[in-house]
């Protein structure tokens, strides 16, 4: 099979294109891979920043309820008398009202820490008055903190099935110390509140480590909860903003959260492109004792990538066609045409020198280039031969 020259550069032109038009595809996924990477970091780290942001609204606001009861001189003497049955009197339509109105769901009357013992919990209604409600030992890292320091402390502490954030300041009657109040919120608000601000979805994860099974299996059962201690191996669901909870995978443990967060995966869910990560929570103490689970929507993000991706090498490849097919044109007008003509002229030459017609020429070189050097020799070379026939004709 005859194969033209032509052909031959239009296959080698077609071949470099196809290779650059691959190396440019490979380089478009890396970017593309990096560029998602990066979004879902970010995503994980303002979903911190959001929850930091946040922890830090709802501490200056547990402080402000605290402030605001220690001024009421009614609470502050029933402490004072240690009246416990007139302060719980008193304080459960207080709590009521802020549990209402600012989501208020913990509040705590401790002695001083000479004594160590909770003395009400405002917040369990009818059952505050209990024995077993009060006059236990408690080691909550924000009422020792309150009690040592002589002001304000906050931060996240673990309960039986949850965690929470508690705020707690010393009540001081007549420039003594007499007892320190914690009031506190579950950390269910905090994610719900995160959540209106990044539009993602989240999940609090607790450390298996800190609970006991059989207990965690009470509470959930007294809370009209399934048990579902065995749903991951190192961790428990304790709340979430999640929907979905197939969506939900933690294999891993909360230690291995690094305090920046970290991002899991890429996952597509029900049509929706999503990437999971975590983030640590560290109790009052310092321990890293629960992780946020955060899961960013990334379908628009990922589509109008794609898009692009697409909308790249499609212009790459009609550019890639547009520049053959220019390529091609110069080359038949630099060479193949002027190659073409140059046999027409050798042809006609070579017959009319057969017919005698010695002093026949080429047609002039118009053209410096390669090709009009070889016309130039062409045109010596035939002059040269009809010389020498014209001679021996003569003879």
């Amino acid at each position: 099979m005859h194969i033209s020259i032509k052909q031959k550069i239009l296959v080698v032109v077609l071949v470099l294109f196809g290779l650059a038009a691959a190396l440019l595809g490979g380089l478009l996924d890396r970017f593309h891979s990096e560029g998602t990477d990066s979004i879902a970091q970010n995503a994980v780290v303002s979903a911190q920043r959001s929850f930091a942001a946040v922890q830090q609204g709802e501490t200056e606001r547990l402080h402000a309820i605290i402030d605001s009861v220690t001024l009421d001189s009614d609470v502050v003497d029933l402490f004072v008398a240690r009246d416990r049955e007139g302060l719980a009197e008193l304080v459960t339509p207080m709590y009521e009202v802020l549990k209402e109105r600012q989501g208020m769901n913990r509040w705590y009357f401790y002695m001083p820490l000479s004594d160590g013992t909770v003395f009400l919990r405002a917040y369990r209604g009818d059952e505050m008055l209990d024995p077993d409600n009060y006059g236990d030992t408690s080691d909550r890292a924000t009422y020792i903190d309150a009690a040592q320091s002589g002001g304000g402390t906050a931060g996240f502490e673990l309960g039986k099935t949850a965690l929470a954030l508690r705020a707690a300041d010393v009540i001081v009657a007549d420039g003594e110390e007499i007892g320190v109040m914690s009031v506190g919120v579950s950390i269910d608000e905090f994610l719900a509140s995160v959540s209106m601000r990044t539009g993602d979805e989240y999940a609090l994860f607790l450390d298996k480590e800190r609970f006991d099974q059989e207990s965690w299996a009470a509470a959930r059962e007294s809370a009209g909860l399934a048990d579902d201690w065995n749903d991951y191996p190192n961790v428990v669901l304790a709340q979430g903003t999640v929907d979905d909870l197939s969506a939900l995978r933690f294999d891993g443990t909360v230690a291995d959260i690094p305090e920046e967060g970290l991002v899991f995966d890429e996952v597509r869910e029900g049509g929706r492109v999503l990437v999971r990560g975590a983030f640590p929570v560290y109790e009052a103490g310092g321990d890293k004792v629960a992780a946020v689970y955060v899961l960013h929507d990334m379908t628009e993000v990922t589509e109008a990538l794609a898009a692009g991706r697409t909308a790249v090498l499609v212009g790459i490849v009609v550019l890639m066609v547009v520049l053959s097919v220019l390529v091609l044109m110069l080359l038949n007008v630099l060479v193949f045409k002027r190659l073409k003509s140059m046999i027409a002229n050798v042809e006609d030459v070579s017959t009319r020198l057969l017919g005698g017609e010695f002093d026949v020429k080429m047609p002039e070189v118009t053209s410096r280039d390669e090709i009009g050097e070889f016309e130039s020799f062409l045109s010596s070379f035939v002059k040269t031969v009809g010389n020498t026939m014209s001679t021996i004709a003569k003879r």
